[in-house]
């Protein structure tokens, strides 16, 4: 990029933030954690138009750059791509909030089918890059909630990576299988998608207990067995006594093992959330003190 560009500081590529940041790195660091956290909250939704994508891409990069939701009014490319002409984006964006209604925004197809159409607007918008930085992020959630429309689940993080950029570089050659393929891949793996940690355990548990509790019984069996052969009642009676207290204390200590592991799990969490809270926090002074000597 030239150091013409009114958008980066002078002599450097980078844009210029709201942070004032002068690293790649730093600024790279600080923008990523801060739209996560914007993600996390939930983006606008809208008509899948323009102003819906400006919205997206406004909502997550508010907290670093002056002109998120901005169109770009600059020319830019990377190595293995150029974008459409910033004069060309309102109608080519036009376009495709067309195409969507068209397709009654992918209602009622099955993942296969919302796959092929999504990759083609997908794919063209990012030809089309609206902004000067920002649009792969932003396509992602616009592509979320186009899905939800359709009634898909999409798990955005298999949509990101090598494999994603190459797809990427290939829909802006009109080539849009491989995208279709990840999106879909995306979708199906949500569908399938193994059981939550708390679910396992609770199937393994009830495994477990429901072996321990046959057992259990074997051996009772096999006591009483041994007491009819004597053929001594007072010692069958005392012996069915037994047995009966015995279930009893095995089922209140399964009932007690997910009471435990429920609370060890939920103090679990929040020592989680205390530690990424201290690490944030840690995040931020060292990010402060860059920016001090950086000055």
């Amino acid at each position: 990029m030239s150091d013409e560009d009114p958008l980066l500081y002078p002599g450097t590529e980078v844009l210029r933030n709201k942070l004032d940041i002068r690293d790649p790195a730093v600024l790279e660091s600080a923008e990523r954690r801060l739209v996560e956290q914007r993600i996390s909250e939930g983006c606008p939704t809208g008509n899948f138009d323009l102003p819906h994508l400006q919205a997206i891409h406004r909502h997550l990069f508010q907290d670093v750059l002056e002109w998120a939701g901005q169109v770009r009014g600059v020319a830019i490319s990377k190595a293995q791509s150029s974008f459409m002409h910033p004069e060309r984006i309102v109608g080519a964006m036009e376009d495709v909030h067309r195409r969507i209604v068209d397709a009654d925004f992918f209602q009622g197809t099955d993942p296969e089918a919302f796959s092929d159409g999504a990759a083609k607007i997908i794919g063209d918008i990012n030809y089309v890059h609206p902004f000067r930085e920002g649009n792969g992020r932003t396509q992602l959630q616009y592509l979320k909630q186009l899905a939800e429309q359709a009634g898909h689940e999409i798990d955005l993080t298999k949509l990101v990576g090598e494999r994603w950029i190459e797809a990427s570089i290939l829909a802006n050659r009109a080539k849009y299988d491989p995208m279709a393929v990840q999106i879909q891949e995306a979708i199906t793996r949500v569908l399938e998608k193994a059981p939550s940690e708390e679910e396992a355990f609770r199937r393994a548990l009830n495994d477990r207990q429901e072996e321990e509790r046959l057992q259990l019984l074997k051996t009772h069996t096999a006591e009483r067995a041994e007491v009819a052969s004597r053929g001594d009642g007072e010692a069958a009676r005392a012996l069915k006594k037994q047995q009966a207290a015995e279930l009893q204390e095995l089922d209140n200590r399964h009932e007690a093992e997910l009471g435990r592991y429920l609370l060890e799990r939920e103090e679990a969490r929040r020592l989680k959330e205390e530690l990424e809270e201290r690490r944030r926090l840690e995040d931020q002074a060292l990010d402060k003190k860059s920016q001090e000597r950086e000055r």
